[in-house]
């Protein structure tokens, strides 16, 4: 009797404790996206605990912990280590966090950087239910492209006309 309301106690508040499960390991995480149904959420920076880092105050707000923990499949990329180095290479991100569709297929949002806890909250709220993703949403400035030099010549450019061409040997 002690041993099942011992079990039943564990049980029952498992499912309050605060933080979300974190694995380090990106392709089981998107194994486990699939076979569940949820989005994956991946977490990049430095530490063991380096997932509060990507937080602009260093804590992971209550409501965003719950809903990862509740609705998502969690990453931790851990940039101390080569393995992270390697992951947070592939996503090329330093710091910041990256959420994706259900299934993982897909990036829908992209943060580079340390994000406020409310915004964090908001992105996890609206990114749940996100199947599909026409442009994946970033903090991040679009690459500058430079327009292409314009080259003068300082030679003659010729211009055929009478309508042949030397090279087709044939005129009018």
């Amino acid at each position: 009797m002690f041993t099942t309301t011992l079990a039943a106690a564990v049980l029952a508040t498992s499912a309050y404790l605060p933080g979300p499960a974190w694995t380090a390991d990106y392709n089981t995480a998107a194994k486990q996206a699939v076979e569940q149904g949820k989005p994956i959420a991946v977490f990049i920076a430095g530490g063991s605990e380096g997932y509060a880092q990507v937080v602009a105050n260093g804590t992971l707000p209550a409501e965003a912990a719950r809903t990862l923990k509740d609705k998502y499949v969690c990453v931790f990329v851990d940039t101390t280590t080569e393995a992270g180095k390697a992951t947070a290479a592939a996503f090329e991100l330093k710091e910041g966090f990256v959420l994706s569709t259900v299934g993982g297929k897909h990036q829908a949002v992209r943060h580079a950087g340390a994000v406020a806890p409310a915004e964090l909250s908001k992105e996890l709220a609206r990114c749940v239910e996100v199947t599909t993703v026409a442009t994946t949403a970033t903090n991040e400035a679009p690459a500058v492209v430079a327009p292409a030099p314009v080259v003068r010549s300082s030679h003659y450019t010729p211009s055929f006309s009478y309508g042949s061409c030397p090279s087709c040997r044939g005129s009018r």
